[in-house]
């Protein structure tokens, strides 16, 4: 493989936030787990390459209350020319949760070091590019944002501010018109494009009427993924059931699912086991330029594209990063 690492124009710089970790019997070990201050995922749309920023998560009072504040951020970048578009930057802030004792979204590891992210992967909803940061809530950037446009003034915030109950999104999907996001592994919240509306659809300690389910005391989420081709919405996680002192045992059955249809609002459920054969996702030419990258062990691989045959890299090492295009020799 070439790369091109002369351009200039590949080049970028980080910082990082590094913590020890400590074994059962409280020594430290060899392994660090950092915080990267920078570029996290990677999107190809068309000629445009999408980078998703993350970073710099601190605390400080708003108006004599503990509040949270992430950096988050989003460039645009024209791949033909290799010239930056745009770039827009700012914090988060949210008030302190009290049960954020959640991980990031992924670990990556290289040479005894954990480069932690708090960004589930990029992705383009309408004419919104959908940034999901765990910790932080949803972050809808426009596609065409306003000429000298460097902050966040125009972006859609879904967080505890604005109707969340937590910022912690596990996952999301979309499905018509409809965000769906997945937090912790208790809520489903849905918001309407068309009329912004911010919805509570699931919450798993409350039982859901007209569906038919196993005797349990909550259903805790694992995936949430949509069928365009039937419209529906599938939850998939486990049944469970306390014995009054804070132990929880689930189901012999195995994983359950629940299936949502938007447009009667009925509900249904069945074990894992007896449903029929997820779709399956169409082939990914990510994973195998993963593979080709992960072979040559040059760096922490936090995210790849692909673009018009040739794979773009997003790689870690020690304390910096770097983005690399690579064709073939």
């Amino acid at each position: 493989m070439q790369r091109s690492t002369a351009d200039p124009a590949w080049r970028m710089g980080g910082g990082v936030d590094e913590s020890p970790h400590f074994g059962s019997r409280g020594r430290e070990t060899a392994v660090r787990y950092v915080k990267m201050h920078g570029p996290h995922r990677l999107l190809i749309d068309g000629d445009t390459l999408w980078i998703g920023v993350a970073g710099g998560c601190e605390t400080r009072r708003r108006d004599k209350v503990a509040v949270t504040r992430n950096r988050c951020g989003l460039a645009s970048y024209d791949l033909p020319t290799r010239t930056i578009r745009s770039t827009r930057s700012g914090w988060l802030e949210s008030p302190v949760d009290p049960q954020n004792t959640g991980s990031p979204v992924r670990c990556v590891a290289h040479n005894s070091i954990n480069y932690m992210t708090p960004l589930h992967p990029l992705a383009r909803w309408r004419d919104w590019i959908v940034m999901a940061y765990y910790g932080a809530g949803i972050v809808l950037f426009p596609v065409d944002s306003p000429a000298g446009n460097t902050g966040l003034s125009d972006v859609i915030l879904l967080d505890t501010d604005n109707g969340l109950p937590v910022n912690h999104v596990n996952g999301w999907t979309t499905l018509g018109s409809t965000l769906y996001i997945l937090l912790q592994d208790r809520f489903v919240m849905t918001w309407n494009a068309d009329t912004r509306a911010l919805v509570m659809l699931f919450d798993n300690m409350r039982q859901i009427t007209g569906v038919s389910m196993p005797e349990h005391d909550k259903f805790t989420i694992n995936e949430l993924w949509a069928d365009a081709a039937t419209q529906q919405l599938f939850f998939t996680g486990q049944l469970w059931q306390g014995d009054g002192m804070e132990s929880w045992s689930g189901s012999r059955e195995g994983p359950g699912c629940l299936a949502y249809h938007p447009a009667s609002a009925q509900w249904s459920f069945a074990f894992v086991k007896n449903m029929p054969p997820r779709p399956a996702a169409p082939a990914d030419p990510r994973a195998e330029a993963r593979k080709i990258l992960e072979a040559e062990g040059n760096g922490a691989i936090l995210d790849v594209g692909v673009w018009q045959g040739r794979i773009l890299a997003l790689i870690a090492s020690d304390e910096s990063w770097r983005l690399e295009l690579l064709t073939e020799e």
